[in-house]
């Protein structure tokens, strides 16, 4: 039979959710950084058909997927830190329940 038991260690999730957090900032840097780069490149006067289809692949696929990842980061932290809330919310409405028992 299947249990519908829902347990949270506290502690665990705060470190994945600041992980993830990092991890969207380090994202976001590389970002900006690859994107100075390719810029620079372009204003280097690098020409010719390579560097137009680069140009254009970094622009409208690589940079934007970059961003994407970063959100998609931002977004499961976010998330992640609504369900601990809602958890320790629900165990602190319990605990004065429970205590009231005894």
């Amino acid at each position: 039979m299947a249990s519908n038991t829902v347990q949270v260690n506290y502690d665990e999730m705060t470190t994945i959710i600041k992980s993830m957090k990092s991890e969207q900032s380090e994202i976001l840097q590389l970002t900006r950084q690859t994107k100075s780069k390719v810029d620079a490149l372009h204003n280097n006067q690098w020409i010719g058909d390579a560097a137009n289809k680069f140009d254009n692949e970094m622009a409208q696929r690589i940079l934007p997927g970059m961003n994407r990842v970063a959100s998609a980061l931002g977004s499961a932290a976010d998330c992640a830190q609504k369900i601990v809330n809602t958890i320790r919310d629900a165990d602190e409405g319990t605990k004065s329940f429970f205590s009231n028992l005894g």
